[in-house]
């Protein structure tokens, strides 16, 4: 949905919701409450959110276009800025990280 591509592109940005209001003229609470799904910005904002996130349209709307969303679990902030610093490691840190997920999974189930 849109509300968690517009959150997983500002934090693949490493911005608050503050910083992004910023840059786009708005107060941090309407950037809260379009990641809530209250409410959705306008085209002028729409565009200015491309802009200063270095994003498509298709990449901000594509579970709206393809249905995605449907029965689909979405990962949390923590997830996300988990997935940046994993970005972030070279190829032993990754197979580390895997390793240890691998074995947590096995674990719990």
């Amino acid at each position: 949905m849109f509300k968690d591509r517009l959150r997983e592109a500002r934090l693949n940005r490493k911005m608050t919701q503050a910083e992004l209001a910023e840059r786009i003229g708005v107060v941090k609470s309407t950037i809260a409450g379009y990641e809530a799904g209250r409410s959705e910005p306008d085209m002028e904002k729409f565009a200015l959110i491309m802009s200063v996130l270095n994003v498509d349209a298709n990449s901000l709307l594509r579970d709206e276009m393809y249905g995605d969303h449907i029965g689909r679990v979405v990962p949390t902030d923590e997830a996300y800025l988990i997935a940046l610093k994993y970005d972030e490691l070279d190829d032993h840190g990754k197979q580390m990280i895997r390793l240890v997920l691998e074995a947590e999974r096995s674990r719990t189930e």
